[in-house]
């Protein structure tokens, strides 16, 4: 076996390796901006929800009312979906070899 030949199989195990740590730390910089997204959708529930008082009854009210209701909805689908988002990222995080106790 000529001394390249012995060289290819480390090689490969080198990139292997390398590209599930690549992976890995992908995976949990996602993780962190999930995070991140999902605090800012709390923030803006609750400006959303401080922005409610001040305004005199009648019409004006109830159409922004409306229209703050309706926002906080999408809020509350868009957590949603980076919640399942989250779960996906977490579940192929545990799927990994080696890694059993994520903090």
């Amino acid at each position: 076996m000529t001394p390249t030949r012995a060289i290819r199989p480390a090689l490969m195990l080198i990139i292997v390796l390398g590209s599930l740590v690549a992976g890995a730390i992908v995976a949990r910089a996602a993780d962190v901006r999930l995070d991140e997204a999902q605090l800012t959708l709390e923030k803006a529930e609750g400006l959303l929800l401080a922005s409610q008082s001040g305004f005199p009854p009648g019409h004006v009210d109830h159409k922004f009312q409306q229209h703050v209701a309706r926002a906080i909805e999408l809020i509350h689908r868009a957590s949603a979906q980076i919640e399942q988002a989250k779960n996906v990222v977490d579940s192929a995080i545990a799927d990994e070899p080696g890694d059993d106790a994520r903090p």
